[in-house]
């Protein structure tokens, strides 16, 4: 009886849990400017699973309205926003996770017709990935 209960429980061992580690990470950085209703594309392509995070680093002119920044997927043509912040300022990050080569794109704009005619606004964007 004994060793039918060992058999058992040594069955029930289902084993280490395997984790994939992240990627070794780049740091890019992207730059440019955002007129009233204008909008900014950067893509970019990621070749090996783990974390994406997207920072707004610099806002110029000083006291420049809060703009649009997403993150999302690349097709060539169209940036489709798979994260979105409407309200972004100086630090604002967006972070994300991928699982294997993927083509993604960053985004700034004017989501609400903030920034003025005669005071383009300009960022500075660090994007982190995995190589």
């Amino acid at each position: 009886m004994l060793l039918a209960v060992l058999l058992v429980g040594g069955a029930c061992d289902n084993g280490d849990i395997v984790t994939i580690p992240d990627s070794p990470t780049v740091t890019e950085t992207y730059t440019g400017t955002v007129a009233r209703n204008g909008s900014q594309i950067h893509s970019f392509i990621s070749n090996a699973h783990g974390a994406v995070t997207a920072t707004l680093t610099a806002v110029e002119p000083t006291g420049s309205p809060a703009i649009g920044f997403s993150m999302g997927t690349w097709d060539g043509t169209i940036c489709s926003a798979v994260l979105t912040n409407n309200n972004a300022t100086v630090t604002s990050q967006l972070t994300g996770t991928i699982v294997g080569i993927s083509s993604l794109c960053i985004r700034l704009f004017d989501p609400f017709t903030r920034v003025p005619d005669d005071a383009p606004v300009n960022y500075t964007v660090t994007v982190v990935r995995p190589q």
